[in-house]
């Protein structure tokens, strides 16, 4: 089950193309939509063919299909292919939210069908392998088949997985999303805070750069509850205040963004430090 065809050869196709040609995998086809885009890639996954549209003898050429099409359009995509026979084909997707249910419509056994989503970023497109599903996660669920190539497919590229129950699929991906998107936030704000420093955005974040890495080292070394430092943990409401003093006068519509996080943090300090007045800290961050 070495022969793959992967649909929609955006930023997670690409990569997925071209890491798992070096991990011993054929590349048999590559479609999408945007033909220059995949005679771009084509020689850097060792594939010959490229197409548009799917059609039976592609499939039949393949041992697996991988889907790699925005969650939005997968469903209308399953649509467009149930008239194809895919038995004895596996068939893969690595959407985060949604489950291999989607492929039941298909002609296939369920055995044959899975989902394995890789808990990393992609930023763009890859045209080399930039080796960004080495050492990371899958989530993964599906049927035993499906499962048992996808496992295979994560030990060639020197990763690991987690079996994700269907149910629990969603939560898979706000996780993902959280821990990915959500500091992204984090990075605009300080990204504006910057330019009132008279500061360019890669001086300022140089100088954070130590914060960044040593938060995310003690949670991976002491945990969540002892990372927490600041004026949250020490139950510093003066300096909130000032805070808060400072997000009023210069960016208003980002108080209840300070004020939503403080009190999640405050949650985290009630566990780390149980002296602190939570109840002072609460009205001082209470919705306006």
């Amino acid at each position: 089950m070495n022969n793959v065809t992967i649909i929609g050869v955006g930023k997670v196709g690409s990569a997925l193309a071209i890491e798992l040609n070096a991990a011993g995998f054929k590349i048999v086809t590559l479609i999408d939509k945007n033909l220059p885009r995949l005679r771009k890639i084509k020689p850097k996954c060792g594939c010959k063919d490229v197409r548009t549209t799917l059609s039976e003898d592609v499939i039949g050429k393949s041992d697996v299909i991988i889907v790699c099409l925005k969650d939005d359009n997968i469903q209308k995509y399953i649509k467009e292919i149930s008239k194809l026979n895919f038995k004895g084909k596996i068939l893969l997707h690595t959407s985060g939210l949604l489950t291999s249910d989607i492929f039941k419509p298909l002609k296939t056994a369920v055995i044959n069908i899975g989902s394995f989503h890789p808990a990393q970023t992609f930023s763009k497109l890859s045209f080399t392998n930039n080796k960004l599903l080495t050492g990371i996660y899958f989530g993964i669920e599906g049927g035993k088949s499906a499962v048992s190539f996808i496992k295979k497919a994560a030990g060639k590229l020197k990763s690991g997985y987690v079996i994700i129950p269907k149910n629990k699929k969603a939560l898979y991906h706000l996780s993902c999303v959280v821990s990915s998107n959500f500091l992204i936030a984090n990075f605009y704000l300080l990204k504006m805070f910057s330019k009132s420093l008279k500061l360019t955005e890669s001086k300022f974040l140089e100088i954070l750069k130590p914060l960044f890495y040593n938060t995310a080292k003690n949670v991976h070394s002491v945990g969540v509850s002892d990372s927490l430092t600041g004026p949250v943990s020490r139950g510093d409401t003066n300096t909130i205040n000032s805070h808060l003093n400072l997000l009023h006068g210069k960016y208003p519509k980002y108080v209840q963004y300070y004020k939503a996080t403080s009190r999640l943090l405050a949650e985290v300090a009630g566990v780390k430090n149980k002296g602190i007045n939570l109840k002072k800290i609460s009205e001082l961050l209470k919705n306006e």
